[in-house]
C-alpha cells in the first residue's frame, strides 16, 4: 500500500502542470454552450441561499440570532461549504468515468483525475468564499484574526475531496450501484451536516455519529473562523474528522493498488 501511495505522490509531482491545465479545462467544460457561462456558478448558489433563508427565517420563523450574528450570516457561513462538498461528493464518484478517455487512450495516471476535478471546484469555491467575506464586511462584520485559519479548513476540505474522489471514483467505475448509492445519499449528507442547526444541544452519542461526517466538521470550522472566533486546534471533533480522512485515504490507496490496473478494461 505504501508503494502505491509513493506512486500517487510521485505522479502528482511529475504531472502537476497537467493537473492545473486539466482543472482549468474542467471549469470551462462545465458551461460549454451556455450563454451565461461562469455566471451560473454563482447564480445557482445565490438562488438556493435566498430560498433557504426565506424558508427558515420567514417560513419557519427561526431567524433567532446566533451570538452577535443573525441567522442569515450563520447559515451563509455554513452553506458555502456544501456548494463545494456537493459537487465533489457526487462528482467525485463519477470523475473517472467522465474522463475515461484519459485512462483508456492516453494512459494518464488515474489518481490525478480526482485531483484536477476537485481543484476545478476549489477555484470556484475560493471565489464564492471571497464574495461571502465581502458580504460579511458590508453587513458590518469585519475580519478578525480568526479568519486567517480559513485556509486550513479549505485545505482539509480539498484534500478530503481528492481522497474521496479516488475512493468513490474507483468503486463507481467497478460498480454502477455504488454511484447510484452516492446520488441517493447526497441529500442525507446535506441535512446531517449541521448547516441548518447546531449539534451542541444533542446527546453526546448523536454528536459522535454526526461528526463522523467530515462536511459537518468543516462547516463548523468555517463558522469558528467567521462567527464564533474559535481556533481549529480547540475543536474537540477535529481529530475524529482527521481519523475519518486518514481511513478513507488509506482505503482509497488500497483500492487503487488492487483495482487500478483493471480500470481500463472496465471502462
Amino acid at each position: 500500500m505504501f508503494e502505491a501511495l509513493r506512486e500517487i505522490i510521485s505522479d502528482h509531482i511529475k504531472y502537476w502542470k497537467q493537473v492545473f491545465r486539466l482543472a482549468k479545462s474542467d471549469m470551462k467544460k462545465g458551461h460549454t454552450g451556455s450563454t451565461l457561462g461562469w455566471a451560473w456558478e454563482f447564480a445557482s448558489p445565490a438562488v438556493r441561499i435566498a430560498v433557504y433563508v426565506f424558508a427558515f427565517s420567514i417560513g419557519l420563523r427561526q431567524n433567532q440570532p446566533i451570538g452577535e450574528f443573525s441567522y442569515f450570516y450563520w447559515l451563509l457561513s455554513g452553506i458555502i461549504v456544501w456548494f463545494f462538498a456537493q459537487k465533489t461528493y457526487v462528482g467525485g464518484a463519477g470523475c473517472i468515468k467522465k474522463y475515461k478517455f484519459l485512462v483508456t487512450k492516453i494512459k494518464f495516471p488515474v489518481s490525478l483525475i480526482p485531483t484536477f476535478t476537485s481543484l476545478a471546484q476549489l477555484l470556484v469555491h475560493l471565489i464564492i468564499v471571497g464574495i461571502i467575506m465581502v458580504i460579511f464586511v458590508i453587513g458590518g462584520h469585519f475580519p478578525t484574526v480568526y479568519w486567517l485559519q480559513l485556509p486550513v479548513y479549505i485545505l482539509v476540505n480539498f484534500l478530503f475531496a481528492c481522497s474521496w474522489g479516488l475512493f468513490a471514483g474507483v468503486l463507481s467505475t467497478m460498480s454502477k450501484d455504488f454511484q447510484e448509492l452516492i446520488r441517493s445519499t447526497s441529500m442525507a449528507i446535506f441535512w446531517l451536516s449541521g448547516i441548518f442547526f447546531s449539534f451542541e444541544q444533542m446527546p453526546m452519542w448523536v454528536q459522535i455519529i454526526l461528526n463522523l461526517n467530515p462536511v459537518a466538521v468543516v462547516v463548523r470550522g468555517y463558522r469558528n473562523s467567521l462567527i464564533t472566533d474559535q481556533w481549529f486546534f480547540n475543536d474537540p471533533w477535529l481529530l475524529e474528522c482527521l481519523a475519518v480522512y486518514i481511513v478513507i485515504t488509506l482505503v482509497a490507496v488500497k483500492l487503487y493498488k488492487k483495482l487500478g490496473k483493471e480500470l481500463p478494461d472496465v471502462l
